[in-house]
């Protein structure tokens, strides 16, 4: 179980009229090629299909010890998470998505 994933408390992406979204992946992304963050076989998928299905999204690992963390800028990129993601589709709607930078997210670009 990667317990980093599963804490019950929602991440706290929007707030202040912003949808707060990483504004490059972070090192360790789970949306490059690899397995960076070590997650079991097949959690990624899983973590994918319960973010589109509920209409929500995932939170950027590398935020989640923020005040506020932002949406995983991996997950924001893909077409299915723009057309399912509640707080992305509404961000857009009203023009209040804002990219912040994340502590590792400038090392290497998407």
């Amino acid at each position: 179980m990667d317990a980093e994933f599963d804490d019950p408390r929602p991440a706290i992406v929007c707030s202040d009229n912003q949808v707060r979204v990483c504004e490059d992946r972070c090192t360790t992304c789970i949306f490059r090629p690899g397995n960076l963050m070590m997650l079991q076989p097949g959690r990624r998928s899983q973590m994918l299909r319960d973010a589109l299905r509920n209409e929500g999204h995932i939170p950027c690992h590398s935020t989640l010890d923020q005040k506020r963390s932002a949406i995983c800028r991996g997950f924001a990129d893909l077409p299915a998470a723009q057309q399912r993601s509640l707080a992305l589709r509404v961000g857009a709607a009203l023009g209040i998505l804002t990219y912040v930078p994340t502590e590792t997210s400038h090392l290497h670009p998407p």
